[in-house]
């Protein structure tokens, strides 16, 4: 049974929604966008508890497949956040677009407010159900940024607590808007420093980024790893097979890069055509050769299928250097020499690696 609210009761949770508003404006002004999965942490938190939702659910949206699944399920008891195994319940459940409340928000792209679900035969509970939760009202928002639906984000309240109202869905339409827009610039800003093909990063973050380095590097102090390598032979592999399986080549290349290096701290960047670059820091000569015997062997063993199912391997010409710490050299002659590296590595027959100090 719904329950009764006073009016002095009503009061306080608007007074309540107010001041989670000014907090979460405050914390996204402080955070600055640098964190995205943090922000995605706090938006969900902040949807729920700022009108004290009992549940909120984020429903990752699959473009492809047309489909929405329950990446992130939060469930509220007494008003605090009760804990819940996602992944026995929830992990093999979809939803598809136009089916439920998220279904048709997906179909849609505008938001959905229904006040008494059981009155409402857009929601059918698929999940509400599978979890056991008697839902009385809900709001239900799309994520979008440039025009492509993301995601989906559902606040609900239960038959024992009070029904959702406009202001509560005001608030909950602020806190998306908010989100969407600083979404949007750490989105525009990913796409701006990362190569389309490659998915790693591009020459212009290059630039940004070894110069930052460099300075941090000389003020703790910390040698700076720099890794040059090329493709072999890549132009006859582009004019044998194809430029399509020319562009496998530096996807997998990719991949095998981004397989041995530690992740969000090592660099991968595509310099150029088949050219990538490695940026290790806090790493000196002997470490980055490790990693450079690393690529070389697995670049080497790895298969790459053409249309003819003809087997084809790519090896590597590899040119390793550092930047030691006791050492000041600017980013140009740091990259110059670990290309002048790898060029030798050419000369000397291919599928090796150059070192130089």
């Amino acid at each position: 049974m719904t329950q009764n609210i006073t009016s002095k009761e009503l009061l306080a949770i608007r007074e309540h929604s107010l001041n989670a508003l000014e907090e979460y404006i405050k914390l996204i002004d402080i955070l600055g966008g640098e964190d995205e999965t943090l922000i995605q942490t706090m938006f969900l938190g902040f949807a729920a508890e700022s009108i004290f939702a009992d549940r909120v659910t984020y429903y990752f949206f699959d473009e492809g497949k047309k489909k929405l699944y329950p990446n992130v399920l939060r469930i509220y008891k007494d008003k605090k956040l009760v804990p819940y195994d996602y992944y026995s319940d929830l992990k093999d459940i979809f939803i598809k677009s136009g089916e439920d409340t998220c279904g048709v928000v997906a179909q849609t792209k505008t938001p959905l407010f229904i006040e008494n679900v059981g009155k409402d035969k857009r929601y059918s509970g698929i999940v509400d159900k599978k979890i056991k939760l008697n839902i009385h009202s809900i709001i239900c928002f799309p994520l979008i940024i440039h025009e492509n639906l993301y995601g989906v984000i559902e606040v609900a309240t239960l038959k024992n607590n009070r029904p959702l109202t406009n202001s509560d869905y005001y608030v909950i339409s602020i806190i998306v808007k908010i989100t969407m827009t600083i979404m949007e610039k750490m989105k525009l800003y990913k796409w701006s420093i990362t190569d389309n093909l490659t998915q790693v990063y591009n020459y212009q973050f290059l630039q940004i980024s070894l110069e930052k380095e460099l300075a941090r590097a000389k003020r703790y102090p910390n040698d700076v790893g720099v890794i040059m390598m090329d493709i072999d032979n890549f132009k006859e592999l582009n004019d044998k097979y194809g430029h399509v399986f020319g562009n496998s080549i530096l996807q997998g290349l990719a991949r095998i890069i981004n397989n041995s290096i530690r992740k969000n701290i090592d660099l991968p960047i595509r310099y150029g055509g088949d050219e990538f670059l490695l940026l290790l820091p806090e790493t000196d000569l002997v470490g980055a050769k490790s990693v450079a015997k690393r690529l070389l062997e697995r670049a080497s063993e790895e298969k790459f299928i053409t249309d003819q199912q003809e087997e084809v391997h790519a090896t590597l010409s590899i040119g390793v250097t550092a930047a030691h710490k006791d050492q000041v050299i600017n980013k140009d002659k740091l990259i110059k020499k670990a290309d002048d590296a790898m060029y030798k590595a050419k000369r000397q027959g291919k599928n090796r690696i150059s070192i130089t100090n």
